[in-house]
């Protein structure tokens, strides 16, 4: 089979992987640097010229931890606004559940992946496992990222993607006792091309961001208001009136 006879490691370096513009899928297991290396990814395309965007639920909180030279995006509209962004969503099981799929939030995202060629946009979405990205975005892509996935992720995963999946999971047990944290396995579909490439984490790196999600949705939440009492009221009269006396 042609397939077979592709899976050779033909991609050396991330000059060759990367698109110029499209989408680039980006999976592995909690604390494998999942989200590390498509910052160290973006961080070199910024270098190299690029304009580098992300979306995130809470501006205010994101700027205090990523540089400058990062746009902050508030949703995807905002995308349509620009031209030739190197974007990056973490979290993408937030922004677009499969569980989530007729909703009108997880129609905008097929509808921007179905143009953004146009936009001339390239898009690195960051998810834990395939099954939990909507399907319709996770049929679209131009590169498989994965850094080193589990078990439950062959397991879990969804059907058209186990294959990949597994030959992740073979490729990083081969590592021996070489931190698998700094190697990232990547797939082409266009040509069944594919590379066990070396990754370093951003230079503006520090473990808040790894974190930054929970902070962004915690700070989401309504606080619970606490019950005021009226002014002049003591805790002994409020008693009394409750017990009627």
């Amino acid at each position: 089979m042609v397939v077979e006879k592709a899976k050779v490691h033909t991609i050396k370096t991330w000059k060759q992987a990367l698109p110029v513009e499209g989408v680039v899928q980006a999976y592995g297991h909690r604390r494998k640097g999942k989200t590390a290396t498509p910052w160290k990814i973006a961080e070199d395309l910024h270098k190299a010229g690029r304009t580098v965007a992300t979306v995130v639920p809470d501006k205010g909180i994101a700027a205090k931890v990523f540089p400058r030279w990062v746009k902050l995006l508030s949703s995807i509209d905002e995308m349509k606004d620009y031209k030739r962004l190197v974007v990056l969503v973490d979290e993408m099981a937030l922004w677009a559940n499969a569980r989530d799929h007729n909703k009108s939030e997880n129609k905008d995202w097929i509808k921007l992946m179905a143009i953004v060629a146009q936009y001339h946009h390239l898009m690195i979405l960051i998810c834990q496992h395939t099954r939990q990205l909507d399907p319709q975005l996770a049929m679209d892509y131009d590169l498989l990222i994965f850094k080193r996935p589990s078990l439950l992720h062959i397991s879990f995963a969804r059907p058209e993607l186990r294959g990949f999946v597994q030959e992740a999971y073979d490729a990083f047990a081969d590592l021996g006792k070489r931190d698998p944290r700094g190697y990232t396995y990547v797939i082409d579909p266009h040509n069944g091309r594919r590379g066990f490439l070396k990754n370093t984490k951003p230079t503006f790196w520090t473990e808040r961001i790894s974190t930054l999600y929970a902070e962004m949705i915690a700070n989401e939440a309504p606080k619970r208001e606490r019950p005021q009492k009226p002014k002049g009221e003591t805790p002994g009269a409020a008693l009394k009136e409750i017990l009627g006396e």
